[in-house]
């Protein structure tokens, strides 16, 4: 096997990879589409992830100074919806990883 003709390949299925998680707006967009978090900040507040019923949260600490304070835990909504996340970016990288080899 040709190295040079293997990295070539590896490198571009990496910088594919490395496109799509950079690309915060990628996520968000999922996000958006697929529940109620309306744009790119809406997604990093705990209480909207909340209100989605995408996390639960119990109150371990209700001092009145420094507010309530809590433990969140993933919901199944969301763990269903990361793993539908991830196979749709693996489809992404199969589909271009494929079109590398055969067009080589």
């Amino acid at each position: 096997m040709d190295l040079r003709f293997f990295r070539s390949k590896y490198n571009q299925v990496i910088y594919i990879l490395k496109y799509i998680y950079d690309k915060k707006e990628f996520l968000a967009s999922e996000l958006k589409n697929k529940f109620k978090l309306s744009n790119t900040t809406l997604y990093r507040y705990l209480d909207n992830w909340w209100k989605e019923g995408l996390i639960t949260r119990k109150e371990v600490n209700g001092d009145k100074k420094k507010g309530a304070q809590y433990i969140y835990h993933i919901t199944l909504k969301l763990s269903l919806f990361f793993i539908e996340f991830r196979n749709e970016v693996l489809n992404i990288l199969l589909t271009t990883y494929s079109g590398i080899v055969t067009s080589k």
